[in-house]
């Protein structure tokens, strides 16, 4: 029990530490870079902003092979 009231208050104290951070607005590097996911279909690289079409295809040839058709 103190152990979980030990991790309770240094999760608090983590949490009033992120409230106190500052957003930076004018992080350009972020742009510049492709976000990437992981598609846990096939289980490759996918870009962010085309994520939702591929998953979405890519389930769509496993469950053609899957034989419990829903």
């Amino acid at each position: 029990m103190n152990q979980l009231m030990t991790d309770f208050e240094t999760l608090e104290r983590l949490i009033e530490k992120g409230k106190e951070q500052t957003i930076n607005d004018n992080d350009e590097e972020e742009d510049e870079t492709e976000m990437t996911v992981y598609c846990v279909t096939c289980g490759s690289d996918v870009q962010a902003r085309t994520a939702i079409r591929h998953m979405e295809r890519c389930y769509n040839k496993v469950c053609d092979v899957c034989p419990m058709k829903i």
